[in-house]
């Protein structure tokens, strides 16, 4: 299926060479490519069978980044709705090695930058959760995963089993604090604020170059 929607995009964009696939996930191919209408490489993105929701996603955060000039994300040169693919400008960078303050600091100023803008859509984000409530229930339903993950833990895998005893306590701990002030005034329902979110964040979705950050893949984005 994808190696059809590949060879279609090529020959529909006039792309003279894939210089490298940079990404093969669930979700999506991704692809480092020439075209004839470009001097600059370009993204080439293949969104599997069943992520048409994650294809509109991407393209409405993409396209409102685009309209309040927010740079700190990839421009769309094509979205090919009919073939599910979208290709988008290539940025130069390189991907951090570890989360720093200067990492943590530059997404939250771009988090703050996106929510300065009205959000022209109510595509809502895969992990959308509107009230204190639900957070809560899906926080306990991860950590229950988590758990039945650490019973299949094996002697050779101790340090994995560490980290996730570790990660299991942090959530105890933080839905602790999050119950007892569950009925402060600013965490009812009415008195929140709902707000645009880029959702996949870490690492993995960022680069840098100098000192200069840059943020990818939104399928997971909304309000």
């Amino acid at each position: 299926m994808e190696q059809a929607l590949l060879k279609e995009a090529i020959s529909q964009e006039n792309i003279e060479k894939i210089i490298c696939r940079l990404n093969n996930g669930i979700n999506s191919e991704v692809y480092k490519a020439k075209t004839k209408n470009y001097n600059e490489p370009v993204v080439l993105k293949l969104f599997k069978k069943g992520s048409a929701q994650r294809f509109k996603r991407e393209e409405a955060f993409l396209k409102h980044c685009a309209k309040y000039q927010v740079k700190e994300t990839p421009r769309i040169i094509k979205s090919n709705h009919r073939g599910k693919y979208m290709i988008h400008s290539w940025i130069e960078g390189k991907t951090p090695k570890c989360i720093r303050n200067s990492e943590n600091d530059a997404l939250a100023e771009f988090v703050e930058k996106i929510n300065k803008f009205d959000f022209q859509t109510e595509i809502k984000a895969t992990d959308s959760l509107e009230t204190v409530e639900v957070f809560i229930k899906e926080m306990e339903r991860r950590k229950d995963s988590l758990v039945n993950i650490r019973k299949q833990s094996h002697e050779d895998r101790d340090r994995f089993f560490n980290v996730i005893e570790d990660v299991i306590n942090g959530i105890d701990l933080e839905l602790e604090k999050l119950a007892s002030k569950r009925d402060l005034c600013h965490w009812r329902p009415e008195n929140m604020n709902r707000i645009l979110s880029p959702s996949d964040v870490g690492i993995h979705n960022m680069l840098k170059n100098g000192n200069n950050y840059y943020f990818l893949d939104f399928e997971y984005s909304g309000i």
